[in-house]
């Protein structure tokens, strides 16, 4: 399953947030925008895997960007935010 995949501490997703992340297309097409990385996850093993990886927590949900249409999204939780 794709997933898109960013690091809290990154927000604006210029650095790869992991190893296996691909893409990094910025929405809209612009250079000011947002840069979106993908995954892909196809069984609880690997998530768990990922989690090893990137030594974070991982909050799961869908992306907030309507270009997204509500994709799955991974978040590497390894900075504070509100």
């Amino acid at each position: 399953m794709k997933f898109r995949i960013k690091r809290t501490s990154t927000w604006g997703g210029e650095e790869k947030p992991c190893e296996k992340a691909y893409g990094g297309k910025h929405l809209g097409g612009r250079a000011d925008d947002v840069r979106v990385w993908y995954i892909d996850i196809n069984t609880l093993d690997e998530l768990i895997a990922l989690r090893d990886e990137v030594e974070n927590e991982l909050i799961v949900g869908t992306a907030y960007e309507k270009e997204l249409n509500d994709m799955p999204e991974i978040e590497i939780y390894d900075d504070y935010r509100e």
